[in-house]
C-alpha cells in the first residue's frame, strides 16, 4: 500500500518568520502534534511541534517573538509514492518509528499530510478484517476439511468440511477427540511427524491427514490440519488416470493420421504434434511444443479452411478446422498434407474413381430409372402442353410439388418426369402408396424402425421410404389417404429435413424432394378436419392439376393411336387404327375413369383383333350402348356430346375453325361438315 493511502492529507504549514502565536493558532485549529515548516518556496525544511511550544512557554519566551529558533531542522518525512508490500512491514515500521506523526511530502518535497501512527495503526486493523474474512471465504469454498489449533491442541477454527467428516467440531474441544491417533499424545505433531500426508480412520472413514505448524518468532504458535476424504481423493486420481489415458490414445490416433498434425489452443500456441508434422517443420517436437504456429507456417487471422502454403520452401495444402465449444473458438487442429506432387496423382485417382461411379451410376438409371419423361406425355391439349413446359420447369427447382387430378388422368406419369427433369434423375425413385399402407405400419414403413423396437421386427432394423430415397425424389401417391397420426411426422420430416426410426433416440439427416398425389379434395378435407391445413400449406408450394380426359377429347384420337402401337408390340398384333365411326363414339364417350380406362379398353379390343382397323362393334357395350349397335337415344346422346365437344373446342380457339379442328384432331372440312350436321 501506498503512504499516501493512509496519510492524513493537510496543507497546514509555517515558515520560520511566522510568530509563537501563529504556531498555537494552527496546532489549535488542526488538532495535530505538530506543524511544517516551509521556506519560501513551499519546501519542507523542519517541524515546529507541541514539544517545542512547551519549551518556549518554561523558557518565558515572548509569544509574540518568532520561531526561528525553536524548530527542529532535522526532520521525518515520507513520500507520498513510498509503499509497504505487506501488512509485515508495515508493522515494522509502525513499531521502528519513534514520531507521533510523519510528514508526508511530494515529489517536490513540499508537505501534503502527516501519516499519524493512530491512522496507521486503524488502517492495519481494517486491512486485517479484510484478509481474515478474505481468508475465511477461501477456507470455507476449499474442498478439504481445514483445523486450526493451539500449541496445545485445542480447535480454534474448523470450516464445514472438516465439521462434516469428522462430525460436528467445536471449537475449544481438544483435537483427539476426533483423530484417535492424537487422543493421548499431541507431541508427534508440535515435533513435525505429521508434516507427511498419513491415512487415518475416524467412524469407519478412511481419512488422509497433513497437519502444519505455525510459528511466530520461531515459536510454535499452532497447528494447521488439513483433512481429506479418501473417496474423493481416489476419485480425482481415476480422473486424471482417465484424462492421461484419453491423452495417449489421442497421441496414438495422431501418430497413425496419414497427414501431418498440430492442435493450437486459443492464443495460436502449439499444444499437441505428431511425428509427421515434426518432419514437415524440420524441428523436433520438444522444440515445437509451446511455440506459436506462426514461426513454423504463416496462417493469417482470416485463414482460409483450405490453402496452399509454403513450408521450408517448399508449396503444402494446409487446412484449418476451429475446435469449438457453446459457439466460442477454444483453439485450431492445423493438418499439413503430402506435397502437392503426390497429392496431384491422389487428385488424378479420386477423379478416375469418380468417372467409374458416374458410369456405373449411368448404367443403374438405365436399368432402374424411372419409367417415363416429358416425351412420354403425348397430347394436342394445349393445357397438356402447358403442364408439359411447367414440368421442365419444376423439375430444376427442390420444391415439393402437389399433383391433383382425378383417379387414371396420369399424376404418376407427371411425376416421374418431374423427377427425370431434375437433377436428381440418377439418384433413387421411391413410390408410396398412403392409402395402401396399414396405418399401424405407416410409420415405420416410412421413417424405418431400430432393432426391436416391436414384436417382429428385424434383428438389425430396417431403413424407411425417406432413407432408400435420400438424395432422390419420394412420391406419396394418394396422400389424402395418410393417416392423421402420421400427418404431424410427415410434417416435422418436411420441416426439419430429418427422420427418426421407430424405436430410435438420434434424427437422420435426409436429402429428399417430395412430390405428392391426390384425387381429393384437400381444401375440402382441411375445412372438415380431416387434412392438417399446414401440412396442406407445406406440400402444395407448387401444385399442377391435371385435366380429366373428357376435358381434352382432342387428345382421345393421339392417346388410343399410342396405346395401339404400344399393344401391338407387345400382344404381336398388327392393328392399324380405329375407324372413323368408332373414333367419333371413343371421343364422344364420358371416360369416368379418364386415360387409365382408355388404356384398358385398347388392350383389351387387341385381344380380340390380330390385324385392320377396330371397328364400332368392337367397342364394349359401355361405350356403344349395346353389342349390336347404338340406340336411338345413345346415338343422340353421342350427338349432342358430340357438338359439345367441337363448341366448347371453337370457345377455347377463340372461334378460329382451323385451330378448333387442330384441337379436336380433325381435319377443318371434317370440322365443317360436322357443323352442318350439328344446324
Amino acid at each position: 500500500m501506498r503512504v499516501s493511502e493512509i496519510m492524513l492529507a493537510t496543507r497546514v504549514q509555517i515558515r520560520p518568520g511566522d510568530t509563537i502565536r501563529r504556531a498555537v493558532e494552527l496546532l489549535q485549529a488542526s488538532r495535530l502534534n505538530g506543524v511544517p515548516v516551509v521556506d519560501d518556496q513551499g519546501k519542507l525544511i523542519g517541524y515546529f511541534s507541541k514539544s517545542h511550544l512547551y519549551d518556549c512557554l518554561l523558557q518565558s519566551v515572548d509569544i509574540d517573538s518568532t520561531i526561528e529558533k525553536h524548530y527542529i531542522r532535522e526532520v521525518v518525512s515520507a513520500c507520498e509514492d513510498t509503499t509497504y508490500d505487506s501488512l509485515e512491514a508495515l508493522s515494522q515500521w509502525l513499531q521502528s518509528c519513534r514520531v507521533g506523526q510523519t510528514i508526508v511530502v511530494n515529489r517536490d518535497n513540499e508537505p501534503i499530510g502527516v501519516a499519524t501512527q493512530a491512522g496507521t495503526v486503524l488502517e492495519l486493523l481494517d486491512r486485517t478484517d479484510y484478509l481474515f474474512r478474505e481468508l475465511s471465504g477461501v477456507i470455507e469454498n476449499v474442498p478439504a476439511g481445514i483445523l486450526a489449533t493451539s500449541d496445545t491442541g485445542m480447535v480454534t477454527m474448523a470450516n464445514q468440511y472438516a465439521k462434516n467428516i469428522l462430525g460436528g467440531v467445536q471449537t475449544g474441544r481438544y483435537i483427539g477427540d476426533y483423530l484417535q491417533e492424537l487422543e493421548r499424545d499431541f507431541s508427534p505433531v508440535t515435533s513435525g511427524n505429521w508434516m507427511l500426508p498419513r491415512k487415518i480412520e475416524h467412524n469407519a472413514l478412511k481419512l488422509i491427514a497433513t497437519a502444519v505448524p505455525i510459528y511466530q518468532h520461531t515459536k510454535n504458535k499452532g497447528i494447521i490440519f488439513v483433512v481429506q476424504d479418501m473417496t474423493d481423493v481416489e476419485g480425482v486420481a481415476h480422473e486424471l488416470e482417465t484424462v492421461k489415458e484419453l491423452k495417449v490414445t489421442l497421441e496414438t490416433v495422431l501418430e497413425v493420421a496419414y497427414e501431418g498434425v498440430a492442435v493450437l489452443d486459443e492464443a495460436g500456441m502449439i499444444t499437441l504434434v505428431n511425428a509427421r508434422f515434426c518432419n514437415k517443420i524440420g524441428k523436433a517436437k520438444d522444440n515445437i511444443i509451446g511455440e506459436n504456429i506462426n514461426r513454423f507456417i504463416p496462417l493469417s487471422d482470416n485463414q482460409m479452411p483450405l490453402s496452399v502454403l509454403e513450408i521450408n520452401a517448399k508449396p503444402c495444402v494446409v487446412s484449418t478446422l476451429p475446435i469449438t465449444k457453446e459457439g466460442n473458438t477454444k483453439g485450431v487442429v492445423v493438418k499439413i498434407y503430402e506435397d502437392l506432387d503426390n497429392l496431384a496423382d491422389i487428385v488424378q485417382q479420386i477423379n478416375r474413381i469418380n468417372m467409374q461411379l458416374n458410369y456405373y451410376k449411368d448404367e443403374l438409371y438405365k436399368v432402374n430409372g424411372t419409367s417415363y419423361t416429358v416425351g412420354s406425355i403425348v397430347c394436342r391439349d394445349e393445357r397438356i402442353a402447358t403442364l408439359k413446359s411447367q414440368v421442365l420447369q419444376v423439375g430444376r427447382s427442390n420444391s415439393t410439388v402437389l399433383i391433383t387430378g382425378e383417379s387414371g388422368t396420369g399424376k404418376e406419369l407427371f411425376a416421374h418426369s418431374i423427377h427425370n427433369a431434375s437433377n436428381r434423375r440418377k439418384e433413387p425413385f421411391i413410390k408410396v402408396n398412403c392409402s395402401a399402407i396399414p396405418a399401424e405400419l405407416a410409420e415405420a414403413e416410412l421413417f424405418g424402425y431400430e432393432d426391436g423396437a416391436f414384436t417382429g421386427a428385424r434383428r438389425q432394423g430396417k431403413p424407411g421410404k425417406f432413407e432408400l430415397a435420400d438424395g432422390g425424389t419420394i412420391f406419396l401417391d394418394e396422400i389424402g389417404d395418410m393417416p392423421q397420426a402420421l400427418q404431424s411426422k410427415l410434417l416435422r420430416v418436411i420441416q426439419d429435413k430429418e427422420i427418426e426410426r421407430v424405436g430410435g433416440v438420434k434424427g437422420r439427416k435426409v436429402d429428399v424432394r417430395i412430390i405428392a398425389a391426390t384425387n381429393r379434395d384437400l381444401k375440402r378435407m382441411v375445412a372438415e378436419g380431416i387434412f392438417r391445413e399446414d401440412l396442406y400449406f407445406r406440400i402444395n408450394v407448387v401444385e399442377l392439376k391435371i385435366p380429366p380426359l373428357r376435358e381434352r377429347r382432342s387428345d382421345i384420337p393421339l392417346l388410343a393411336d399410342t396405346f395401339i402401337r404400344k399393344y401391338n408390340k407387345f400382344l404381336t398384333r398388327r392393328v392399324e387404327g380405329i375407324a372413323e365411326d368408332a373414333l367419333e363414339a371413343l371421343t364422344g364417350y364420358g371416360w369416368p375413369g379418364n386415360i387409365r380406362e382408355l388404356e384398358n379398353i385398347i388392350e383389351r379390343m387387341l385381344n380380340y383383333r390380330e390385324s385392320g382397323l377396330i371397328e364400332l362393334q368392337d367397342l364394349p357395350e359401355e361405350i356403344v350402348g349395346r353389342p349390336g349397335g347404338m340406340t336411338a337415344k345413345a346415338t343422340q346422346t353421342l350427338a349432342i356430346m358430340e357438338m359439345e365437344t367441337i363448341q366448347a373446342a371453337l370457345a377455347e380457339a377463340g372461334g378460329n375453325k382451323s385451330k378448333a379442328a387442330r384441337l379436336l384432331g380433325i381435319s377443318r372440312s371434317k370440322l365443317y361438315e360436322k357443323l352442318g350436321n350439328g344446324q
